[in-house]
């Protein structure tokens, strides 16, 4: 028999597993909480790990977390679901890249194959000669160093060509053989983001190989990786349903119903009321301690408490859908209220931060959202942000840029 929880207790769970009550310890504790964290946005990476930890100001944050990829390298930033930039913890690297590996390394070689092609660096006979011998280039040029998209391309020059695509057609254009040889080398588990450079807000890193920033670094198969995956993301953001779990993991249902059926007992199903489901959360789950709500998270764009679900009803409201997210589907920055999405915030451009709520508050609500906005104002010492992704409420509060491709 499923366990029934109420709305208001699911949403706790759920908050409370997300850090939101500002208990983690550490950048180590908040990525374990999460699970992954979207590092597509290199502000998002450090924002959502500084709405978790006791406050302090958002360069001491930074400071942490870089410490905790560059120097303990107890998480790491790789590409894994979706073909997207995650930070994971290093317990979940090798799962993360045998996702990366199973679903990715077939449509990421589609996409080389044509460049490799038009640039005449291959015939459709050498092709997977010629794939395999730029790889080994990178690798020889990264071995025992780490080194920026510039640099690497001076070591391996065939990173620098540039391949017209659709020569003769109104589309044409020139694109990087380079960007796409590394992403299809980060989703193969070879290479990984390593160090940071420059400012936080930018996202410029250097490449580093996986077997050397991870000596004996053993990629399992991919129904095991699976499975301790989901036993991961249902801790971090159960209850929440199947058709969710196979979202965020990119994978077909039937991958994510048998990762179900391994995990077994360790899985229970969830009824909440008012809502269609079923809902899968761990069974070992403690459920004590959800009657005292929650109070104010301001959360930034493409944070995991709002992309970790395809289904987000049950903590946003369907008609503040297009409000908060893109037109390709990237969450904007949130304010989250007792676990639920209540608004959005921005950075002005004199550098405050701006709120609005979608539904109508009390005094007390609305008192605690301002303290939040100072706060974040305060920590972030007068840097302005501005999500990569900017969505319709965001740009209205913030004047933000307009919108950018989806990656």
């Amino acid at each position: 028999m499923a366990l029934s929880l109420p709305r208001s207790r699911a949403l706790r769970l759920r908050a409370r597993a997300a850090r939101l009550d500002r208990s983690a310890s550490s950048p180590e504790a908040v990525v374990e909480a999460l699970t992954a964290l979207h590092a597509t946005d290199p502000a998002t990476l450090h924002l959502s790990v500084w709405a978790r930890l006791p406050l302090r100001s958002v360069a001491a944050s930074v400071l942490a977390t870089r410490a905790a990829l560059q120097d303990r390298r107890s998480v790491a930033r790789i590409l894994a679901m979706r073909r997207t930039l995650h930070v994971v913890p290093r317990t979940l690297v090798p799962a993360s890249l045998a996702l990366a590996r199973a679903r990715l390394d077939g449509p990421q070689r589609k996409r080389l194959e044509p460049l490799l092609l038009a640039s005449g660096l291959a015939s459709p006979r050498s092709l997977q000669a010629t794939t395999e011998r730029i790889f080994e280039d990178v690798l020889s040029a990264l071995d025992g160093v780490d080194l920026d998209t510039d640099a690497l391309g001076e070591r391996a020059p065939v990173l620098q060509t540039r391949c017209l695509v659709g020569e003769g057609k109104s589309y044409a254009t020139e694109v990087p053989l380079g960007r796409v040889v590394l992403e299809a080398m980060g989703n193969l588990g070879l290479l990984l983001r390593a160090r940071e450079v420059g400012g936080w807000r930018q996202g410029r890193c250097t490449w580093a190989r996986v077997d050397q920033w991870y000596p004996g670094l053993a990629i399992p198969p991919p129904r095991e990786a699976y499975r301790d995956l989901l036993r991961a993301w249902l801790r971090s953001f159960g209850p929440a349903t199947p058709a969710d779990a196979a979202w965020w993991h990119g994978l077909p249902a039937r991958d994510i119903t048998q990762a179900r059926r391994d995990l077994g007992a360790e899985v229970q199903e969830v009824a909440i009321e008012g809502f269609a489901g079923p809902f899968w959360m761990l069974a070992n789950t403690a459920l004590d301690g959800l009657d005292q709500p929650l109070g104010v998270s301001l959360l930034p764009g493409l944070d995991p408490s709002i992309m970790a679900c395809k289904e987000r009803s049950l903590f946003l409201e369907p008609g503040w859908y297009e409000q908060i997210f893109d037109r390709n589907g990237n969450a904007g920055p949130t304010i989250w209220l007792d676990g639920r999405v209540v608004g959005g915030w921005a950075c002005d451009p004199s550098g405050q931060v701006v709120t609005r709520a979608l539904e109508p508050l009390g005094k007390r609500e609305q008192r605690a959202i301002d303290e939040a906005a100072s706060e974040l104002a305060q920590a972030l010492a007068g840097e302005r942000v501005q999500p990569r992704f900017p969505v319709p409420l965001s740009k209205e509060l913030g004047n933000g840029p307009p919108d950018l491709p989806v990656r």
